[in-house]
Order: structure tokens, then C-alpha cells, then sequence
């Protein structure tokens, strides 16, 4: 089959050690990147010059006149996503003159849709952080073609599913008749371990423990920074994921970060719980995030959100609000202070428990997070503000907007019971063992047993394609 990667910063390196073995077993692999440093990398690596599109932010202007903007409108009508809506997704490009965006988005939709036609690509893997992966996965349910990205299935963790499109609603569904009884009873077994996991030893997802640490001032902390800093003047005019020194100055302001986190310390900005006191619980998500600004794009105001929420709820009930442990100085202090100030709330240490809240709580209420999962797990309701993949278990509610609180609060909390854990065993079914991850940040993934494990899970997923396609 002809296969498309999205390169993605460093996770280009782990995509491409799949893809070496995809294309070992039969499969032409072709690539999409923003970025001539990952570009000439590839060339490096021996991958062909023609069996990759480049998009530059400078091409764009120069490619007006091919652009048709009836395409365009009937991609958005057939994807379910507007143009514009992606454009505020992405962390980078919502930034910029809004006539520049519009047009950087439109010169990519064009690009990719005929590169696609050109090379008759029948599957891109991709994530869906960036405008032109957002904007891919909308061409690609235009063209009748998978756009999946691989992604944890958060519990168990180091197992990871293919979604359909730029959302986590739907996980791709192999058919195996044959052994399906067999796989179904093992997914039990798994389901029923990581939910005792989860009572006995409060166990975390591998990416919150991978991503819980404090920035220091130390030479690594500031060889970043200068890292960022050359990029950002080498790379920014051409590549729409590289944040502008303007950008990082004015948004991003990583080189503070650890000066908040010890004003937070100093600062006493966070609560304890109250004993005896009726609470729902908000955890925040660290943001920019796609769990955030793509997954929950229409609630990705997570400020306003919160004022939201506490407009609906009852005088006798707090909000706690959890700040995310990774997201420790991240945040201006000015945002946490208006979130403390509002009436009602606690500002809750980000060290407590998450376990402890959820039990103690009346019920959860986040736009994506793993928490729903968990308290779902720990027989307590959980509200989420988007589609997710698990929102069908009996304590998860999809609320459309805080309007549905009240909704919300008169549900009971249910034991978790045989339907959700078959619920669960279907996730766990379509699911492969495995970290999708990036070898900077986690090293192990590139070791030789969890490449093996993710490429068979490409090839099951590929071969199912195939099937359907001959069918």
C-alpha cells in the first residue's frame, strides 16, 4: 500500500523507524513536513526527494491562483470541519495576520490534496496538532482515504489505538472474526487488571509520570531556550510550526517559567481541600495542548469555561480546580489569581491526589482528560465538554454546554458494571501494546521489542484496509 507520515519534530525519527520496516514488508512510504531541518533529514536517511512534500510558508502567496475555493467549501461540507475553525486550533498560526493564516491554510489544502491524487495515497498516519495535519484529515475524509493517528489509549497506557480523523471519538475497527471471542476474553482480563491497578495503586498514565518535572535553571534549561531562540530565527519564515521569537516572547515565555513556579510556591496560591465540604472538580489541562485546543476547540477558553461553570452551579457546592502538575509555571500568575477570585472556587495544590479529589468529590468535570476515565473507573460520574472514545461508559456524560450542569448534578454515581467492562474490552480489543512517543523525551521507544510491537500493529491495521478495499 502507499503510505503518508506526517513528520513532527522529533517523533519524525520514530515514525521513520516504522515506516523502514513497513516499506521492509512490501509498503511505499511517502512523507508530508513543514520543515527543511526534517527534510534534509530524511534525505539523509535515504528517503527520495519525490516522495516528499515540503510546505513553506513562502510558497503560499505565490500559489493563489491555483487555489479553488469551491474544493475548499465542499471539503469543509463533506469533513464536518470549517477552515477557520482549524485555523484557531493551531497554537501557531492563530496567531499570525488573519489574511496570511487564511491563505497559508488554503495553499495547504491545495498542495495536499493534489500531492494525495498524484501519489494515489491510501493511508496517512499523522497527529493532529498543526493546521496542515488538522487540514490533512479533513482532505482525507474528502477523498474517501484513512487519516489515523496513533495515539495512547491512556488505560492502560502503553497500549495505543488508531483514531479516525482529527478527533479521539472513534477508534479504528479491525475485523477478526476468527478470534474474536478469544481476543474479547483476553480484553476482559486487561480491562478488569488496570481497573484493579487503578484502585489499589492510583496508577497514572506513562506520560504524566514522563512529563512530571519541574524546570530548573540549570545549562539544559537554558540550552533550550537558545535552541528555541536559533530555530525560531533560522526556521520560523518558512515552517509553521516553529513559534517566532515575537511568539515565544509574548506567549510562550518558557524562559520565566520557573520564576512562576517558585511565585506560585512563595505565593501560597494553592488551596488544601476543606473537609466536609460538597465539591465538583475541575482539573485544568496544560495548554497549549490538542487535548485542549483541537479536541475541545469549542471550550478551549478554559477560563471562561470555568466562569461558566460556576454561574451554573448551586451556592452549597464549590468548584475545586486542580491546576495540571505539568502545566506547574506555565500559566501567568494574573490567570491563576482570576480563577481563585471567582466566587466559589478553590484553587486546589496540584499535588493533591488526583485519586482523593475524585473520591471525595460529587463528580469530574474536564473537556478531554484521562480523569473522566479514571473517575469513571472509581464508580464516580465525570462530565467531559467534547466526543471522546470512552464517553459511552455508564458514569461519563457528554455535556454540550454548562447550561447542562444542572443535568448533570442529579445523576447518580453508578458502580462500574459487566457492560462497561465489555465497553472497555472492545477499546482494549482494537488496541496494541505499545508507546507512540517521541525518542527525546522517552528514549525506550525506539528499543527493538516496542518498535516490533507498533510496526505489527500498523501492518494489522493496514492489512484490514487492504481487505476492505478488495472486498
Amino acid at each position: 500500500m502507499k503510505i503518508a507520515f506526517i513528520g513532527n519534530f522529533n517523533k519524525t525519527i520514530f515514525f521513520w523507524k516504522i515506516s523502514e520496516h513497513l516499506r521492509y514488508r512490501g509498503h511505499e512510504i511517502f512523507w508530508i513536513t513543514t520543515s527543511s531541518k526534517w527534510m534534509r533529514w530524511l534525505l539523509d536517511k535515504g528517503v527520495l526527494q519525490d516522495q516528499i512534500l515540503h510546505l513553506k510558508i513562502s510558497e503560499a502567496d505565490s500559489k493563489k491562483d491555483s487555489i479553488c475555493l469551491d474544493l475548499v467549501s465542499d471539503i469543509e461540507k463533506i469533513s464536518g470541519l470549517k477552515v477557520k475553525d482549524a485555523i484557531l486550533m493551531d497554537r501557531v498560526v492563530s496567531k499570525w495576520d488573519r489574511e496570511k493564516s487564511v491563505q497559508y491554510a488554503l495553499y495547504v489544502i491545495t498542495m495536499v490534496k493534489n500531492w494525495i491524487e498524484k501519489n494515489n495515497i491510501n493511508v496517512i498516519f499523522g497527529e493532529t496538532t498543526w493546521l496542515h495535519e488538522i487540514l490533512t484529515s479533513s482532505i482525507a475524509s474528502y477523498m474517501n482515504i484513512y487519516y489515523l493517528k496513533p495515539a495512547t489509549i491512556r488505560l492502560p497506557s502503553q497500549r495505543f489505538a488508531f483514531f479516525k480523523g482529527y478527533l479521539e471519538k472513534e477508534i479504528y475497527i479491525i475485523y477478526h472474526p476468527e478470534i474474536y471471542l478469544q481476543l474479547f476474553e483476553d480484553a476482559k482480563k486487561i480491562a478488569n487488571e488496570t481497573r484493579q491497578e487503578l484502585i489499589k495503586n492510583h496508577i497514572k498514565p506513562f506520560y504524566w509520570y514522563n512529563n512530571s518535572h519541574i524546570s530548573k535553571p540549570n545549562l539544559y534549561y537554558f540550552l533550550k531556550i537558545l535552541r528555541k531562540t536559533y530555530d525560531a530565527l533560522v526556521y520560523a519564515k518558512e515552517d509553521a510550526t516553529i513559534k517566532s521569537v515575537k511568539y515565544q516572547l509574548k506567549y510562550e515565555q518558557s524562559h520565566l517559567k520557573f520564576l512562576r513556579y517558585y511565585a506560585e510556591k512563595l505565593g501560597r496560591l494553592f488551596e488544601k481541600p476543606k473537609a466536609n465540604e460538597q465539591f465538583i472538580l475541575y482539573t485544568l489541562h496544560k495548554q497549549p495542548e490538542a487535548s485542549v485546543d483541537v479536541l475541545g476547540s469549542r471550550v478551549a477558553n478554559q477560563l471562561e469555561l470555568i466562569r461558566s461553570i460556576v454561574k451554573e452551579l448551586p451556592i452549597n457546592i464549590k468548584l475545586y480546580v486542580k491546576e495540571h502538575p505539568n502545566a506547574l509555571g506555565e500559566r501567568k500568575l494574573s490567570y491563576l489569581f482570576r480563577i481563585k477570585r471567582l466566587p466559589g472556587v478553590r484553587l486546589i495544590d496540584p499535588w493533591v491526589p488526583v485519586h482523593e479529589l475524585i473520591d471525595k468529590s460529587i463528580g469530574v468535570l474536564t473537556i478531554s482528560g484521562t480523569v473522566a476515565l479514571e473517575a469513571a473507573m472509581l464508580n464516580k460520574k465525570a462530565g467531559i465538554f467534547t466526543d471522546m472514545f470512552f464517553d459511552d461508559l455508564s458514569n461519563v456524560y457528554r455535556l454540550d454546554s454548562t447550561k447542562d450542569l444542572q443535568w448533570f448534578l442529579e445523576k447518580k454515581n453508578l458502580p462500574w458494571n459487566y457492560e462497561d467492562e465489555e465497553k472497555m474490552a472492545r477499546i482494549i480489543m482494537n488496541s496494541f501494546p505499545g508507546i507512540i512517543s517521541d525518542p527525546i523525551s522517552m528514549p525506550s521507544v525506539l528499543d527493538n521489542e516496542n518498535i516490533i510491537n507498533v510496526v505489527n500493529g500498523f501492518e494489522m491495521v493496514l492489512n484490514d484496509i487492504k481487505r476492505r478495499k478488495q472486498k
